[in-house]
């Protein structure tokens, strides 16, 4: 067993619906996934022992960890990764940098999985998933995490507080948004989980690149 260094714990109620949808990912060879918003690497490793199994997988982890505690925050996922990369074969790239500058270097249809995790204020979110839906693969998957989030939190000199978030700081009004523009396209889509983490899951249809 790893001694891993977590203190935030926002992706264990995520595990039953990851396995159920990512089944058939799991061991797989050539799996290409996409994290945005990485914080401490917790879903990195789980991913990285539950379902990129194989040398030929590729985990891209991008994350700015640009908050104020930042800096800690990234020896955490530094050392939880390096931690795991001594039990798994796959790859992990990370990528420190703003999701808006690196998703764009991805070629089209050429990732399986995109989970966006990252900024949550509206507009950030709504890039995050335009820009990934170009990259992923035909009946690839998009996962937005923290549907129903209404809080924001702070950091200050070593602790947190948290907030009532605006709409405008939340994702579900650019996950909604995307659905409102795209529903005549989109292959199918769920919300899961009932917490205020819960994802939307959507599956990629046959040419969506042609629809955006």
């Amino acid at each position: 067993m790893n001694d891993y260094l977590f203190r935030y714990d926002w992706f264990t109620n995520n595990i039953p619906t990851w396995k159920e949808h990512l089944v058939c990912y799991a061991g797989a060879e050539g799996i290409t996934f996409v994290e945005i918003g990485c914080w401490e690497g917790r879903s990195a490793v789980w991913l990285l022992e539950n379902i990129l199994l194989k040398p030929s997988c590729r985990l891209h982890c991008i994350d700015p960890w640009a908050s104020p505690n930042g800096e800690v925050i990234e020896d955490r996922f530094n050392y939880n990764t390096r931690l795991v990369s001594n039990i798994t074969s796959a790859q992990l790239i990370k990528h420190k940098d703003r999701s808006i500058d690196i998703l764009p270097s991805f070629s089209g249809e050429s990732v399986d999985v995109v989970y966006v995790d990252g900024s949550h204020i509206a507009k950030d979110v709504l890039s995050d998933i335009l820009l990934s839906w170009r990259i992923i693969k035909q009946s690839g998957i998009l996962i937005c995490d923290d549907y129903e989030l209404d809080q924001e939190i702070q950091f200050h000199d070593g602790y947190e507080t948290y907030s009532v978030a605006p709409p405008l700081h939340r994702p579900r009004m650019a996950i909604d948004a995307f659905l409102q523009c795209l529903m005549d396209i989109i292959g199918f889509y769920t919300k899961v989980g009932r917490s205020c983490f819960a994802s939307v899951i959507f599956l990629c249809p046959t040419a969506a690149m042609d629809s955006l």
